[in-house]
């Protein structure tokens, strides 16, 4: 591996000889400030990068394990006919065979948006790259049992003596992706704590629905960061979900709506492209950038931002069964004693894709969940059971690329409210970032 050194006035400079004489995929291993003298003795302040064009990449992914899911979600009824009622009633069939019923988080639908790409077997991994114990038993602390899945259920009786709100409400929540046995029992404990008149009215019903499902739901709110102290703040999670694009709406938000001051850190110098966005990004909030290479420069890069109010760490996407790279990550984060660790993830991914990414990521200990790409998921109710059962709090939800603008703090009705089919336009929302 050859090493190149660049220098320039600023980073941004810097960067430009690297893409002009390695080209855009080169690799940037370490950058620092330095004093190059001129005449006499004077001297001016440089940044140097050090760069190269071969640097081994992280494993990707193989390309069945990239493929996009079939769209091909079929459309279904927004009334519920008889015979999807006697279907219902007969114990003998399973609620999977109503229409719009996407089976069980154990089955993958071939009718959903969802469903999961055919991936060859994987070979045996050895026994050292599988997870350790203590991370198995980590992921089991960000799961509980959720309601649904409890004895005590409210039974309003068999399906087919539903009045005819019910049944039509049932069908929508279906349609949009809801397991049938949490649609089910959702909508008999709405209307049983709504009374008998809630049954007649289908407005009422999902208004019932909203208020029940929020009350299952776990919510942190917006970040809470005190001027003059320095609060640290990681977001992690497998490529292409949208970390970058977030960490950018949170600082551009505290940085205009609060006035902190802002201070971001990538651990991201595999591909020169992501270091050129962020630093696009800290430009537009005139924030400083610090491009971190191995674990032992996260403590001077603190240092070095000990005056920022929020300091923000982007890294790079692991692969979430790639345990040795999510331990390299691991220790990047140790040294980094970040106050909070956002786990990223997409609204476009399958449950199945979504539990999987919680339970490899436990590794790094997060402490909230970050859900993206909102804008992207046709049937966001898939998520209701899995929610229900994580412990982890979600903190933001991206609804598109515009920043600042496409970030809302999570609250327990608008999310609610999402995973039921009422998207609303929440781009239009400002985030309300909260400080002392």
């Amino acid at each position: 591996m050859q090493v190149h050194t660049f220098r320039a006035a600023s980073l941004q400079e810097a960067l430009q000889q690297v893409r002009q004489s390695l080209g855009p995929d080169a690799s940037v291993l370490h950058t620092r400030q330095c004093r190059q003298r001129r005449l006499g003795l004077f001297s001016t302040t440089m940044v140097e990068v050090e760069a190269t064009s071969n640097m081994p990449l992280a494993t990707a992914p193989s390309p069945a394990a990239t493929a996009p899911a079939a769209a091909t979600a079929a459309v279904s009824p927004t009334t519920v006919s008889p015979q999807a009622a006697k279907l219902v009633a007969d114990s003998s069939l399973p609620l999977d065979r109503l229409p719009g019923g996407h089976g069980t988080r154990s089955q993958t639908s071939t009718n959903s948006h969802f469903a999961e790409p055919t991936q060859p077997a994987e070979p045996t991994q050895p026994a050292e790259l599988n997870p350790r114990p203590e991370q198995m038993e980590r992921a089991g602390q960000t799961q509980r049992v959720a309601p649904w899945e409890r004895s005590e259920k409210p039974d309003y009786g068999p399906a087919a003596t539903w009045a005819p709100a019910m049944l039509e409400v049932l069908s929508d929540l279906l349609e949009g992706g809801v397991e049938p046995q949490v649609a089910r029992a959702l909508l008999q404990e709405a209307v049983a704590s709504g009374g008998d008149s809630t049954t007649q009215d289908p407005w009422l019903i999902r208004g019932r629905l909203t208020q029940v499902l929020a009350a299952r739901l776990s919510v942190a709110g917006s970040l809470d960061v005190t001027p003059g102290k320095q609060q640290v703040v990681a977001l992690v999670g497998p490529t292409g979900v949208g970390k970058t694009t977030s960490l950018a709406k949170i600082a551009a938000g505290f940085r205009f709506d609060m006035g902190c001051q802002i201070g971001l850190i990538t651990l991201d110098t595999f591909r020169l492209g992501a270091v050129d966005q962020l630093l696009q990004y800290a430009e537009m909030i005139s924030a400083p950038l610090e491009v971190v290479s191995s674990a032992d420069q996260v403590h001077g890069a603190l240092q070095r931002l000990k005056q920022c109010d929020l300091v923000l760490l982007d890294s790079a996407g692991r692969a979430p069964r790639d345990i040795e790279q999510l331990r390299v990550l691991r220790e990047f984060l140790q040294c980094a004693q970040p106050q909070a660790t956002h786990l990223v993830v997409s609204a476009g991914s399958s449950t199945a894709h979504v539990r999987d990414t919680v339970e490899r990521f436990s590794l790094l200990d997060p402490t909230h969940l970050l859900v993206t790409k909102l804008d992207e998921a046709v049937q966001f109710g898939s998520w209701a059971s899995f929610l229900g059962e994580l412990r982890l709090p979600i903190s933001y939800l991206t609804n598109g690329q515009h920043v600042p603008q496409d970030i809302v703090i999570a609250s327990k009705r608008r999310l609610a409210s999402m995973l039921l089919g009422h998207f609303g336009e929440p781009s239009r929302d400002r985030p309300v970032m909260t400080g002392r």
